[in-house]
């Protein structure tokens, strides 16, 4: 069984000083010298999380774009309905494995939850909707 570690290899000092101030970037030519080190070729972990690129990024953001687009590449003008239809597997999952009681419960909190970070971005929709289905039923 093959390992899963990062493939390395030995390379002059300057050539790593220099992919490391290019921040990713391929160079072609690399000065040589005669000072060896290893350097870890396989770095997409940093790069996902921004480091050594000099910006800072969040390793969720870069998640959810990478998912944004395999789904909208995946599912063209049905990503909605994807995103659905995987809320439905996870519900179904949770009522299966914990029961009905437990999964309502959750979803109450996570309404409730969604509701008052609403409020504290400044556009509560949750409330405004419970708030006309109450008055609708008034009249």
């Amino acid at each position: 069984m093959p390992d899963k570690k990062p493939k390395t290899t030995v390379e002059p000092v300057a050539a790593a000083k220099q992919r490391a101030a290019e921040a990713g970037t391929k160079t072609t030519s690399a000065p040589a010298t005669s000072a060896p080190t290893v350097s870890a070729s396989a770095t997409s972990a940093q790069a996902d999380a921004g480091e050594g690129t000099g910006t800072k990024t969040g390793g969720f953001t870069s998640v959810r774009a990478n998912v944004g687009s395999w789904i909208r590449h995946n599912f063209p003008g049905h990503e909605n309905a994807f995103i659905g239809g995987a809320c439905g597997l996870l519900a179904i999952l949770l009522i299966y494995t914990i029961g009905l009681g437990k999964t309502l419960l959750i979803a109450l909190f996570l309404v409730g939850g969604i509701a008052i970070g609403q409020i504290f971005d400044g556009d509560p929709k949750i409330i405004r909707a419970i708030r006309h289905l109450i008055e609708a039923r008034n009249q």
